[in-house]
């Protein structure tokens, strides 16, 4: 096995560029999902990722390739199936631990070549794929990730496979000299005491974001309930509207002259508490998808405090080494134990929680000004029906 460097996965010039804050943001898209068969006759959907990358000049050679090969080109950039997402999350995370990422939309076996399904994923992994980049972005230059967006002249499953093995034979003093790289340096990582006990802390952090998760499910299970519910009282109260507006009609054509009941103007206003019937549903069907990506958000935490406990188990179980190379790793894991519990407290912990609270304010702050608007509107409806 060929011994590579820490470049092998991220260069040292895109590592510079991101400490001096001179990348900028990629974008990337993914459309025009397609469906295909294999030849045993099986059908499949493939989407289109577009790439825009921050410095379009970045060199990549591709493991096993020669120097020079320059990605193919097409319309709708290149096709990837759901199970190639789902290799790039499991290798970023592999290769970036404590590191935040996203949860890709769930697998489904049956009924997932509908159009309704399939544009539902498609948006969800544009999402995916736009919050992986927006962050840290040299992510979006790491081996992995250009493997994915860059369609080379090698098949793609054979630069999977040479990254999976180079992963495979990754020492610990590598990952080490990696994050030592990339976040030299860095705010984060400056002169700070360490915790008391970080594993008390990452044991309560747990805690909390699994009774966090128990606590999402009913929300959101409540929240589809009052779409329904809410969907219901506004269809009632139309037939309502339609049943006085026709009432109005008959009064005014049999009684010419005789003041009667404004069934009509009644009607408008039992017209605009279904208006607002609506806007209530929409405001628990999109509170219902925020709390469902807040759930989302918390297992992909959960993820990485996992990761960290398991290698703070290792390390404790761990007896010293008198062989040079035991020795060394173990170093090189208290050391990197030490970047992960930093990166856990202090960069992906803030990011998440900031995530949800920004979510649940510009949601609710937008139905607060719709429903202020709607409230006036039904108060003059009211002054001209009685």
């Amino acid at each position: 096995m060929e011994d590579f460097g820490v470049e092998v996965l991220v260069s040292g010039e895109v590592l510079d560029k991101w400490r001096e804050n001179a990348m900028g943001n990629a974008k990337v898209s993914v459309s025009n999902p397609k469906i295909e068969a294999n030849h045993f006759g099986m059908r499949y959907v493939t989407y289109g990722v577009n790439f825009s990358a921050v410095r379009p000049d970045t060199k990549y050679v591709s493991l096993g390739t020669q120097e020079g090969e320059q990605p193919e080109k097409t319309e709708d950039g290149v096709r990837r199936r759901y199970s190639d997402f789902i290799w790039l999350r499991k290798t970023l995370s592999r290769c970036f631990p404590a590191i935040l990422f996203p949860l890709l939309p769930p697998k489904k076996t049956f009924g997932n070549l509908g159009s309704e399904f399939v544009e539902d994923r498609r948006a969800r992994l544009e999402e995916f794929m736009s919050r992986i980049v927006s962050r840290h972005q040299f992510i979006a230059q790491c081996r992995p990730f250009l493997a994915f967006v860059r369609k080379r002249i090698s098949d793609f499953k054979d630069e999977k496979k040479a990254v999976d093995e180079v992963l495979q034979h990754w020492s610990p003093i590598k990952h080490l000299e990696l994050y030592k790289r990339i976040f030299k340096g860095h705010e984060a990582f400056g002169k700070r005491p360490p915790m008391a006990d970080p594993a008390d802390m990452v044991h309560f952090m747990k805690t909390f974001l699994l009774d966090t998760q128990a606590q999402l499910t009913v929300l959101i299970k409540s929240q589809e309930r009052l779409a329904k519910l809410h969907k219901s009282i506004a269809n009632q109260k139309r037939i309502m509207c339609a049943a006085l507006n026709i009432m109005g009609d008959q009064k005014v054509s049999r009684l010419q002259g005789i003041e009667t009941p404004k069934y009509m103007e009644m009607g408008n206003r039992i017209s605009k508490d279904a208006e607002q019937g609506d806007r209530q549903c929409n405001l628990s069907i999109e509170l219902a998808g925020i709390s469902i990506q807040e759930k989302e958000d918390t297992q992909a935490m959960l993820e990485i405090v996992t990761q960290w406990q398991r290698l703070h188990r290792y390390l404790d179980n761990r007896f010293e080494s008198k062989d040079e190379q035991d020795a060394a790793n173990r170093m090189a894991l208290v050391e990197l134990e030490r970047y992960m519990t930093v990166l856990l407290f202090h960069c992906e912990l803030p990011y998440y929680w900031s995530t949800k609270v920004k979510s649940f304010r510009e949601v609710y702050s937008k139905h607060i000004k719709e429903q202020h608007k709607s409230y006036l509107e039904l108060m003059k409806t009211w002054e001209t029906a009685f």
